[in-house]
């Protein structure tokens, strides 16, 4: 049967998260070879072309790709490309990525300066080549593997609509073991990709346990939400001199206030809020439980306490405390930081811990 197998949209940001839609393609069902196909070259596409034109960012807060569905990828910057991990990251329905390597830039505009997007009018300024090298596993539906050390990725072309926040991987060629792929898509399809689609219960998990998620789950929440709420916190702290404030928004309400250091304390009161590819229900107080960002080396230790849902891009699971950790925070770039997750459900517990690279 016909389905939907790989372009790119890509939304702007200091926290940017980068998502994926679909090319048409003939392939469809298991891969029982264990052999490259034209979905899994869409996919490579696809998740090369994100990182590769994931914005630049201005701190550690915003390296990172949440793949929507599932799972994320990570990535630090160098000379010649990026260095790159994806964990448990379903790029397309069926389709998950996990592996570490470097992403090569080569060609016009691919490099730490470019334009944030190719130009349409310009082939001067268009990305047309990466290279990818490194060990990389693509599990197909849950069942097969197939394993690629290095893919190369040409002939692209990605365009940005006026209407649209979205830009879209237009065509490419990927070749990869020996064989090569040619795809294309020059429409979005934005049902399939656009983050406002997604629901509490995206991935159902009716007792709500934490032992429904996965290593890919918890990374995701990790390196992933955990940054991009921790960056709202920051917004807030240095919003202090506008002083007690209450943000209404469709979904509920966000009431901050600060204590006699500055620091904020948001009483969340959500029902089914959008944020960061996640989805989050309930009740719950967000504030710093250590903010040390003076130090050498610093640490930030970010809160949230009470009785909420959260999932969308992970399964549902209910929780009292999400409690988010970052030490080892370098007084000068490149170094690495230490991140801890401790997740705490009414019955249960899990936590998650890793020491990753950051370049700014």
């Amino acid at each position: 049967m016909r389905e939907r197998c790989g372009s790119l949209v890509a939304s702007t940001g200091l926290a940017a998260v980068l998502v994926l839609a679909g090319c048409h393609s003939e392939s469809s069902g298991p891969n029982p070879s264990g052999e490259l196909n034209e979905r899994i070259a869409a996919a490579l596409a696809v998740a090369g072309f994100t990182v590769a034109t994931g914005g630049q960012g201005v701190s550690f807060f915003d390296n990172h790709v949440s793949c929507v569905q599932r799972g994320v990828a990570t990535y630090v910057n160098d000379a010649a490309g990026r260095t790159v991990e994806f964990r448990g990251c379903e790029v397309l329905p069926g389709l998950v990525l996990d592996g570490a390597g470097h992403l090569e830039w080569s060609g016009d505009g691919l490099s730490p300066t470019r334009p944030e997007f190719c130009a349409t009018d310009a082939a001067s300024s268009c990305l047309t080549t990466f290279r990818w090298n490194g060990s990389i596993e693509v599990t197909v539906d849950e069942a097969t593997v197939v394993t690629t050390d290095q893919f190369t990725v040409t002939s692209i072309v990605a365009r940005q609509r006026a209407s649209s926040p979205f830009a879209g991987l237009a065509s490419w060629e990927v070749t990869a073991n020996g064989q090569s792929f040619t795809g294309s898509d020059p429409d979005l399809v934005e049902a399939f990709i656009d983050t406002t689609g997604l629901a509490l219960s995206n991935l159902p998990n009716p007792s709500g346990s934490l032992t429904a998620l996965t290593e890919a789950d918890l990374a995701r929440l990790a390196l992933g939400f955990g940054p991009e709420f921790g960056f709202d916190l920051i917004q807030e702290t240095l919003a202090a001199n506008v002083g007690d404030h209450t943000h209404h928004m469709p979904c509920g309400t966000a009431t901050v206030t600060y204590d006699a250091e500055r620091l904020p304390h948001v009483v969340n009161e959500w029902s089914s809020c959008n944020f960061a590819t996640m989805i989050l229900d309930g009740s719950f107080r967000a504030e710093w439980g250590r903010f040390d960002v003076d130090s050498d080396p610093g640490a930030l230790r970010m809160d949230l306490q009470g009785n909420f849902r959260l999932g969308g891009g992970v399964p549902e699971v209910e929780l009292t405390t999400l409690r988010w950790t970052i030490e080892g925070i370098p007084a000068d770039f490149p170094g690495n930081i230490t991140v801890t997750l401790l997740l705490v459900g009414p019955s249960d517990q899990r936590t998650w811990r890793a020491t990753i690279p950051v370049d700014d």
